[in-house]
């Protein structure tokens, strides 16, 4: 970058940008804010704010911190790591670039040393967003490859829910199986959540989760001040209680306290609606109920 452009311009913004929060050490956000700052620092160029992304480069009208900047920066230099960085789109990449030179937003790419200041960098850089697009679609061919072979083969693809772990078999063929500890957090939610069982075997679960005899009792007061064992009807007890009751005990979800959305998630995913209509028909049986529950996966 020549002395003429940075005495131009003394002030600049960062920008940085992962697909996923899978990428780690030489792709992480913190890695690109390190090197560009770093390349600030040596030229004299004060960043005034940094914006970042997790999202594809393939569809930047989906950036949401890299329109923000569009919007609101002008007359600035704009820094990045790398072109692809920047974009993965021909498409959109120029569409960006004509607003940028419309607001005076200079592109500065430090592993291309492009800037975009003339027709022929700016050429230069397109050609780079040519090449991105193209291994981004070479990229997505390999892994549907890969998701189609294993989805073949009987294995398993996606986000692993609450309640299941992933494992590796000997042909390396990822399978989805019940997590037990996982399981016997769910079948306290739906116990709570029913507000069928007694204070007694509830604290018995809890003790049983945790692998603690000497966690203290759970217990229910009346307004009266009084201890209650048994609710007279069902699911008395609300989301927000539930996650309250896991997060003083520390039962925490993957590492996360418990919110009454993420109870709510769980109750609706183990207790339909035509569920709790019978349970509220048939309440006065907990013995029945609690023995169905007790024969379901969780």
């Amino acid at each position: 970058m020549s002395n003429n452009i940075i005495n131009k311009k003394k002030n600049a913004i960062i920008y940085s940008r992962i697909s996923s929060n899978n990428q780690i050490d030489n792709n992480s956000i913190e890695f690109q804010k390190s090197i560009c700052t770093k390349y600030a620092n040596i030229n004299n160029i004060n960043i005034i704010k940094y914006y970042s992304d997790i999202g594809s480069g393939t569809n930047m009208k989906k950036l949401k911190e890299f329109n923000q900047l569009i919007n609101n920066e002008s007359n600035i230099l704009l820094i990045v790591q790398n072109i692809d960085r920047f974009s993965r789109s021909v498409e959109h990449g120029s569409y960006y670039l004509d607003i940028m030179q419309q607001k005076n937003i200079l592109l500065y790419s430090i592993e291309q040393q492009l800037y975009s200041n003339n027709i022929e960098n700016i050429s230069q850089i397109k050609n780079c967003i040519i090449h991105n697009e193209l291994y981004s679609k070479q990229l997505s061919r390999r892994i549907k490859n890969i998701q189609s072979m294993i989805r073949n083969k009987g294995g398993y693809i996606g986000g692993i829910p609450f309640g299941y772990s992933i494992f590796k078999d000997n042909n390396k063929i990822p399978r989805k199986i019940l997590n037990k500890h996982e399981q016997k957090i769910i079948k306290l939610i739906i116990n709570l959540k029913i507000s069928l069982s007694s204070s007694k075997n509830l604290t018995k679960s809890i003790r049983d989760i945790k692998n603690n005899n000497n966690e203290d009792e759970l217990e229910f007061i009346d307004e009266n001040q009084n201890i209650i064992n048994y609710f007279d009807k069902p699911f008395t007890l609300d989301n927000k209680t539930i996650s309250e009751i896991l997060n003083n005990y520390n039962i925490l979800k993957r590492k996360k306290k418990w919110t009454p959305t993420s109870v709510a998630y769980i109750v609706k995913k183990n207790i339909c609606k035509k569920t709790k209509n019978n349970i509220r028909k048939n309440h006065k049986n907990k013995k029945k109920i609690l023995n169905n529950f007790k024969k379901m996966s969780i």
